[in-house]
């Protein structure tokens, strides 16, 4: 009996046509081949092989193509890695952008002016340049794991001129602006989430997926843990953004009155407090068309629902609060994020660094020349 070669010792042989083929059994079971009229392109070719099973590296398969490598780090990375609505949307800028492009080029054979093409491409569509930013994005983390994986020699995104991201201005309400919509809409059965927003500057997810049980109005504080989110299927229950987003959020005496209200009103002491008329979550479009609705009622100029988080900073820089505690109550993990958002807002930062240099630098008393 013909003694098996072991996995990832190769071989090599001629095929019916002549041309030399070089097999090898990577340690999953999964086989690569190379065919060439030359042996020794294919004797070369097997002898790499080898070496990269020994480093710990997957020989190159020069037959696989992007789409086959996008679909599958989808669904082996992505899919642990991404919450369900940004996997969803992920999925859909690959399925529609990215891969009708460029899917059926070999990995191998993937160059910088494949991509460049691409975001040109997606650009003169009418993308904008914040979006073909998150395609240039994706693109170069999955192909910074081929390349550390091995199966290609480098990332080629790293040579490609991605588009700049675009800050779009912020809108935010006046104080006067803010009072004129609490006053108005008191009557309205989402008020209190519109309340919670301005005053806490928590995201409209994590105010729907407030538990009874989160709240202490003993301290005036909610414990941020869960957030609503919408995707294909209906509403669901997740964790927050990101880690640093679950937190304890403390909320002002107006706000956390107007909550003590609605919640003796409520029938039951436990699970999630806003519901909808049938029980369920309160699907967050709802709230979004709602706020639409009742502040064009108002008369107030148009700002988006996440609009409500901004101006909620805006009043809290207006009132002189340290931007550290700003990035607290927001749940940014790190400063940076804060003031490269809300830099503008904090003009006092500016003053406080002047003033604090001046009393450093300044004598304490006068000096005469010698």
């Amino acid at each position: 009996m013909a003694r098996r070669r072991p996995s990832g010792e190769g071989s090599i042989f001629q095929d019916k046509r002549g041309f030399w083929v070089a097999k090898i059994t990577l340690p999953d079971g999964i086989r690569r081949e190379k065919h060439s009229k030359r042996q020794d392109v294919v004797k070369k070719w097997l002898l790499t092989a080898r070496s990269e099973l020994r480093d710990g590296v997957l020989p190159k398969d020069e037959h696989m193509t992007v789409s086959q490598f996008l679909t599958n780090y989808k669904d082996t990375v992505w899919k642990h890695s991404m919450r369900p609505n940004t996997l969803e949307i992920r999925s859909y800028i690959l399925r529609k952008h990215i891969l009708p492009i460029i899917g059926s080029i070999k990995l191998v054979g993937l160059r910088p002016d494949h991509l460049q093409s691409l975001y040109s491409k997606k650009l003169d569509e009418g993308l904008s340049k914040n979006t073909v930013l998150i395609i240039h994005q994706l693109i170069h983390k999955a192909l910074s794991n081929a390349e550390k994986w091995g199966m290609v020699k480098r990332n080629v995104s790293d040579l490609v001129e991605a588009p700049k991201r675009e800050k779009k201005p912020m809108s935010i309400w006046t104080p006067e602006q803010v009072l004129h919509f609490i006053n108005t809409t008191r009557d309205h059965p989402y008020w209190v989430i519109w309340v919670l927003a301005i005053y806490t500057s928590m995201r409209r997810g994590e105010i729907l997926g407030i538990h009874y049980d989160d709240i202490n109005l003993s301290k005036g504080t909610v414990f941020v843990q869960y957030s609503v989110h919408s995707r294909k299927g209906g509403t669901f229950l997740s964790k927050p953004k990101t880690e640093s987003s679950i937190r304890i959020v403390k909320i002002p005496e107006d706000a956390l009155s107007a909550l003590k209200i609605y919640l003796d009103h409520l029938d039951r002491k436990e699970g999630i407090i806003f519901r909808s008329s049938r029980g369920e979550f309160v699907h967050p479009s709802n709230v979004v068309r709602a706020f639409k609705h009742e502040s064009k009622k108002a008369g107030l100029p148009k700002i988006r629902f996440h609009d409500l988080r901004h101006t909620s900073v805006a009043l809290m820089a207006a009132a002189g609060i340290h931007a550290k505690t700003v990035q607290e109550r927001l749940g940014h993990a790190q400063l940076s994020t804060t003031l490269d958002v809300y830099f503008h807002l904090f003009p006092s930062l500016q003053d406080e660094a002047s003033e604090k240099l001046d009393g450093m630098l300044r004598p304490s008393s006068p000096t005469t020349s010698p």
